[in-house]
């Protein structure tokens, strides 16, 4: 699919054939135009949280056609880690947890890591585990926006 952030307008590539047909010939429909508008292959976002099917028709024969799907993105704006600070013992597991705004974010998936894994470790879906007595902070990090939020951590014995 072809994505596009809210509020954005991006050209569709069309290649037209034969080799004498041009792209004036066609004629262009969205599926909801509420979500994204089309004028001469360009598409404008307008509302975010779906999806949006964009199809282009010959002008001088309806059945020829293509259409392409648009998702339509928000970017990540913030996120949120529930715990900013937490006491274990050698040997717990923890489960950390973090929210990402918006709710209807495109890509809420998140980065988990740890800046001293003799410490603690954290696995790729942020549970945490006391490995060795000290202090350790745990990062959370957006993959789409690069918002970051970290949780200490010490353990002791």
């Amino acid at each position: 699919p072809f994505v596009i952030n809210k509020g954005a307008s991006e050209t569709l590539q069309v290649t037209v054939a034969p080799s004498g047909a041009k792209t004036e010939d066609l004629l262009w429909l969205s599926s909801d135009e509420t979500m994204a508008t089309v004028k001469d292959g360009v598409v404008t976002a307008k509302a975010t949280g779906g999806e949006v099917t964009i199809t282009a028709y010959s002008k001088t024969d309806e059945t020829v056609k293509a259409s392409k799907t648009v998702i339509i993105k928000e970017d990540v704006t913030n996120i949120n880690i529930h715990d900013d600070r937490l006491d274990m013992k050698v040997g717990q597991t923890y489960q950390l947890e973090v929210t990402v705004y918006p709710v209807n974010a495109y890509d809420k998936s998140v980065t988990w890591s740890t800046n001293d894994p003799k410490v603690v470790t954290v696995d790729n879906n942020g549970l945490v585990k006391a490995v060795g007595k000290g202090t350790a902070v745990v990062f959370v990090q957006s993959n789409d926006s690069g918002q970051m939020m970290s949780c200490l951590i010490t353990v002791t014995e």
